[in-house]
């Protein structure tokens, strides 16, 4: 018997902490997978100068689930496009607390540290932007997308104001895409935009078509021909091409109905005994001749 339990003894050992591994593991996991966070609100105000440059702010409201210690924004320049004096402030009940961002320039990413676990916290991003509008022979072009697809969260609400040198002459043009819960209203110098429930990975663009009498071109980028006619194209081939993606989801259903539909015609006429009316078997022997010698008229190969 001591021999028996001796052996047994370090099984129940690695049993025991196989056991204590496997619980931790999972209270591990289970605690990653808690850590969540979406925007409650989302605030942007650009403004623009007179030279073309445009300052941003960005008030960006975090509701976090669970411990979180760093974020990062992402701003992908393209050409000559270009960010100046980019800073983080986090709103505090005695005002706004500046933070020291790591910033990457090519492609631009800014990181920030903080500490948060399972709160609300409101963060404050400032900058210039220059090279972001485009000037064509009779327009000047801002498209610029002012929420990027960067984000693992959803936005509950976002506010954006864009604020221009002067009025906007009539006949402007604004298209925002994509087509969500959004809504968009200009009065003279002011463009307000406004959208509800934007899916995480999913982008907010403005695109804004308006006369060059509003600001010079100092930090614009020279583009040659219509900016007004090659809006105009393109968002029409944007249309063609959200026409072709609701067919292409319609497609598949309208063909998959269609083979229904065929199969349940082909197995009526096909599969299924047909319908017949009634039959009436003779049971009667149709002649005289005795059992006997039909047998034997058939072996004999001789009919009458």
């Amino acid at each position: 018997m001591g021999t028996k339990i001796k052996a047994e003894a370090p099984l129940f050992e690695v049993l025991k902490k196989a056991f204590f591994i496997l619980i931790l593991f999972l209270f591990l996991t289970s605690f990653a997978s808690a850590k969540s966070f979406y925007f409650s609100d989302v605030t942007l105000k650009y403004d623009f100068h007179s030279d073309a440059s445009v300052d941003v702010q960005e008030q960006l409201t975090f509701d976090f689930s669970g411990p979180y210690t760093f974020a990062y924004r992402e701003l992908p320049l393209k050409g000559s496009e270009s960010i100046e004096n980019f800073r983080v402030f986090e709103q505090t009940k005695y005002g706004l607390q500046v933070l020291q961002p790591s910033i990457d320039q090519y492609p631009f990413k800014a990181t920030w540290h903080y500490s948060a676990n399972s709160e609300q916290k409101t963060f404050v991003l400032k900058y210039k932007l220059k090279n972001v509008v485009k000037s064509y022979d009779d327009s000047y072009e801002f498209y610029w997308k002012i929420w990027g697809d960067q984000w693992d969260a959803d936005v509950k609400h976002l506010s954006a104001e864009i604020n221009f040198p002067k009025p906007l002459a009539q006949g402007s043009k604004v298209c925002v895409h994509p087509a969500i819960d959004v809504r968009y209203d200009l009065q003279g110098d002011k463009l307000a935009i406004n959208a509800n429930n934007i899916p995480q990975r999913t982008f907010l663009e403005a695109r804004i078509l308006f006369n060059k009498e509003v600001m010079a071109s100092t930090y614009a980028e020279k583009a040659s021909g219509s900016g007004l006619q090659k809006a105009e194209s393109e968002e029409k081939a944007n249309e063609f091409f959200k026409g072709l993606g609701i067919v292409a989801w319609i497609g598949p259903i309208a063909v998959f109905i269609i083979l229904g539909m065929l199969f349940v015609f082909l197995y009526f006429k096909y599969g299924t005994e047909p319908m017949v009316g009634e039959v009436r078997y003779e049971r009667e022997v149709p002649f005289n001749d005795k059992p006997y010698l039909v047998d034997y008229l058939m072996h004999l190969g001789i009919t009458q």
